[in-house]
């Protein structure tokens, strides 16, 4: 097809954003993130005062993740209805799922061994840097077209 327009439109990325942390949830109850909180926290409560030692079973781990990963499709939804405000939502989340997505293998190479969803942050990343790029490019594009 001739002309066609390849680029990923905002609400299909940011649904790949949505599949990526899916997958990235079920790695982390997988493979037991929650067991590593109250060691991580505690390690960040050494260096910062404010930080919380936390402790969560892995039911409730699971389903705060299940929370993230609803919150996450009525976004994708709205997204795809053109709701104009949920755009900055989904910015704030890619944003906040880049971080994440750096994270885990930072953790990675610190401790040096495997940490739990370290393998599916790369996703985060990715889909998270794609979801920013498409909004760009439409918003770049919109402000051509006012003038």
């Amino acid at each position: 097809m001739v002309g066609t327009d390849k680029r990923l439109t905002i609400p299909a990325a940011f649904a790949a954003l949505t599949v990526a942390q899916l997958i990235h949830s079920i790695e982390e109850v997988w493979a037991g993130l929650y067991t590593w909180l109250p060691r991580v926290t505690g390690y960040l409560r050494g260096k910062f005062d404010t930080i919380p030692q936390l402790s969560v079973s892995r039911t409730r781990f699971a389903f705060a993740n299940i929370v993230v990963v609803a919150f996450m499709v009525a976004v994708s939804i709205l997204l795809f209805r053109r709701v104009s405000w949920a755009v900055r939502v989904a910015r704030a989340i890619a944003f906040v799922e880049i971080l994440n997505g750096i994270a885990h293998p930072v953790a990675m190479i610190i401790m040096r061994r495997y940490f739990p969803g370290a393998f599916s942050a790369i996703g985060l990343i990715i889909f998270g840097v794609l979801f920013l790029r498409a909004d760009y490019i439409e918003r770049a594009g919109s402000h051509l077209d006012e003038s």
